[in-house]
Parts: structure tokens; C-alpha cells; sequence
């Protein structure tokens, strides 16, 4: 009982602190809050050699255009970066970038998988019509090879905005989302458009993108229309 009436002075002293200093607080209802009023970030590991030390990685909210719980490492952290895993209020998420409200996810950079799925059942689905004319489209299609080489600036949305000093140094420090592949093969966006304008979106920047597995039952259907044909064709060769 006396180790206990010492450590409720102490206990109080510390809620106190908190409260004050407005970097935890704990608060009268059943919550521990984080951040509260002021800016605060909660640092992960140790990155020694800094003064001070804002460990490797660290996690706040971060309200700029849309707001959301950014994973990032700080500077002076090596490689300091914004966005490394960034879930947006809109409930989308993006890897190694700003992401989009047209998207539920986002990656910045190449991606692997051993395998997806897709929901495909037809309970899921309405208004169900049959493809035609699949060869005719097929062969408006102009394949390209190309590659990807460009740039895009992560912080478009931060002018004016007042910044904690680690959170402007980590932008002076963090590079721009600089994309160059290998030479690939595809489509462009506005060419698929004018043939499969369901196939293409754009985002709110204005960028397009195409839906290429929407491609593969005009295919299938186009193969099949030729494969008719040549059947028809094979028929009339023996009716000679």
C-alpha cells in the first residue's frame, strides 16, 4: 500500500506532463490520443549519430490535400522519405507515393505477385451483354513497345502549409517519384480510348491508365469470330 500512495503522485505528475506538453494525452473518456493540437510523430528504431534521434521510421498524420496516416522516414534517417506506406482519409491506400482518390491502391514502382484473383461470379454482376464485332475492334489496336521514363513531384500539395523543421528537411531531402523501365510492350491510353473507352480511366491529375485484362474477352471472342470463319471457309472448300 505505500509503494502504491508513492506512485500515484508520480502517475499523476506524468499525466500531467502529457497533457501539457500535448504529446500524449490522456484523455477523460476511454482514449489514449497521440498528437494532439501540435504536430507529433512516433519514431521507430534507433539511427544513432543524430541529434536528434528520429529513429528509421516514424508514423503521423499528415494533412496536405488529403490527409492520412503516413509511414515515413524522417530526416536526417538516410534515404528520408514521405509516403513509404501512406493510408489516405479517403481509404485508399499507395505504396512510395502520394495515391489517388480514382484508385483503392497504389504502387510507385514495379510490383510482384505469384498469383491474383479477380471476384468474377455472376451474382456480382448486372446488366450482362455479350461482346460483338471482337476481330473488328481487335484490329483498330496499335501495339507499341516503349518505355516508361518520367517524373512526378510528391509534394504539389504543400505550398503554403507550415512545416515542423524535421518535416521540411525530410522534403528538401526526399527525391521526386522517378519511374524508367526496361523497354516494354502495351498500348497507349488515349489510342485504346477511342476503340474501348470503358477500358481507359483518368485520374485527377489527368494521367490514364487501361484496364488490360478487359482486353482479354474482346480476344477471345475475336479468336472465336475467326474461328468461325475459317470453319465456314474449310465448309465451302468441300462443297466444291
Amino acid at each position: 500500500m505505500k509503494n502504491l500512495k508513492f506512485f500515484i503522485p508520480i502517475i499523476i505528475l506524468l499525466i500531467s506532463t502529457f497533457e501539457s506538453n500535448a504529446q500524449l494525452q490522456v484523455r477523460n473518456d476511454p482514449f489514449i490520443q497521440i498528437g494532439y493540437e501540435d504536430y507529433r510523430v512516433l519514431s521507430f528504431g534507433e539511427e544513432p549519430n543524430y541529434t536528434p534521434n528520429n529513429g528509421k521510421y516514424a508514423i503521423e498524420y499528415w494533412d496536405v490535400g488529403v490527409g492520412g496516416l503516413n509511414f515515413w522516414k524522417p530526416w536526417p534517417t538516410p534515404g528520408a522519405a514521405n509516403y513509404v506506406l501512406w493510408l489516405r482519409d479517403d481509404r485508399n491506400v499507395s505504396v512510395g507515393g502520394y495515391g489517388s482518390s480514382a484508385y483503392k491502391f497504389m504502387v510507385y514502382g514495379s510490383s510482384y505477385s505469384t498469383g491474383s484473383w479477380i471476384g468474377s461470379d455472376r451474382k456480382l454482376k448486372s446488366e450482362i451483354q455479350p461482346i460483338n464485332n471482337g476481330a473488328k475492334k481487335i484490329m483498330k489496336l496499335q501495339p507499341k513497345s516503349y518505355v516508361y521514363n518520367f517524373s512526378l513531384d510528391k509534394y504539389n500539395n504543400v505550398e503554403g502549409k507550415e512545416l515542423d523543421e524535421i518535416k521540411k528537411n525530410t522534403i528538401e531531402e526526399d527525391n521526386a517519384i522517378n519511374i524508367k523501365t526496361e523497354r516494354t510492350f502495351g498500348f497507349i491510353a488515349d489510342e485504346v480510348k477511342e476503340i474501348f473507352p470503358e477500358l481507359v480511366k483518368r485520374d485527377e491529375e489527368g494521367l490514364e491508365a487501361i484496364n488490360y485484362d478487359g482486353l482479354i474477352p474482346v480476344l477471345v471472342v475475336a479468336l472465336q469470330e475467326q474461328q468461325r470463319r475459317i470453319v465456314r471457309l474449310e465448309k465451302a472448300l468441300k462443297e466444291k
